[in-house]
């Protein structure tokens, strides 16, 4: 699969990509930007045509990926932004580390499953993040602030960034801020 990540990476091509084995209908769709061994990276667009974030996830749980279609083509004529002018920076050997690093320099939020939950466990802004863990300023669903949460770098099995569920959060964090 990292083989057909990879060309994906490289063609820029649509792709619908699947990694839900509880409920295999379900897709992610979007443009791989970066598939490494351990890690691959998605620039996901939302099924209205939207920009929808970035997703992080181990590689090894993504096991189809569809090309082409009537999706896709659907997709192609709905899509309100242009991915090849949108630029998101993904350096470093650990695209884990570089994901939450990009959204603590673009302060953007991020919501982190642990475990394989299937849950958006920690959401919030990136603190820090070091080799082992990062620390998170936690904020729940209505925008308020939350604590501080500190994670185990590999208890991370996705990481979300700036998708719509954190689009939203953020939008109320800073209607809260405002008042």
């Amino acid at each position: 699969m990292l083989k057909k990540l990879r060309e994906l990476q490289k063609t820029r091509a649509m792709a619908a990509l699947y990694s839900n084995a509880s409920d295999t209908q379900k897709f992610m769709f979007g443009w791989v930007l970066r598939a490494e061994e351990d890690w691959t990276a998605v620039l996901l667009a939302h099924p209205n045509g939207d920009f929808d974030g970035v997703v992080c996830l181990p590689t090894n749980r993504l096991y189809r990926v569809d090309e082409g279609g009537r999706y896709g083509e659907k997709m192609r004529r709905l899509l309100k932004f242009d991915p090849a002018r949108f630029s998101v920076k993904l350096e470093g050997e650990d695209l884990a580390a570089a994901t939450l690093e990009l959204a603590r320099d673009t302060g953007k939020i991020v919501s982190l499953e642990l475990e394989e939950s299937g849950l958006n466990d920690v959401t919030g802004f990136v603190e820090s993040a070091d080799g082992n863990a990062c620390a998170i300023r936690q904020v729940d669903e209505y925008g308020f602030p939350d604590g501080t949460s500190t994670v185990a770098l590999d208890s991370i099995t996705q990481i979300s960034c700036d998708t719509e569920d954190e689009q939203r959060i953020l939008r109320l964090y800073q209607a809260v801020q405002n008042k």
